[in-house]
């Protein structure tokens, strides 16, 4: 008995749509303005925590406050939000 109960639950929800689920790896990647937290924090250990700016002598600004993450390659020309395009920016040299 139980054999034909769910072939006819099978048949009665085979009209009905399923709701599409959307992975959140889709979601994040829709969004490429978004930048994660552990993203964040690798570029943060990455660049010491200062301006990553470095003038024609090579000496790298000393700046450690209002830093910014700022883009290699803008988000209108193609540059995505991952560490290889990210770098840390003070005021002065965003």
């Amino acid at each position: 008995m139980r054999g034909m109960n769910d072939l006819l639950w099978r048949r009665a929800l085979e009209g009905l749509e399923q709701p599409k689920k959307t992975p959140v790896l889709r979601v994040l990647e829709a969004d490429a303005r978004y930048i994660p937290v552990s993203t964040r924090r690798m570029v943060n250990v990455r660049d010491e925590g200062r301006c990553t700016h470095t003038d024609a002598g090579g000496s790298r600004c000393p700046n450690r406050e209002n830093l910014d993450l700022s883009a290699i390659v803008p988000f209108s020309a193609g540059g995505r939000a991952r560490a290889a395009n990210l770098r840390l920016s003070c005021s002065e040299h965003r």
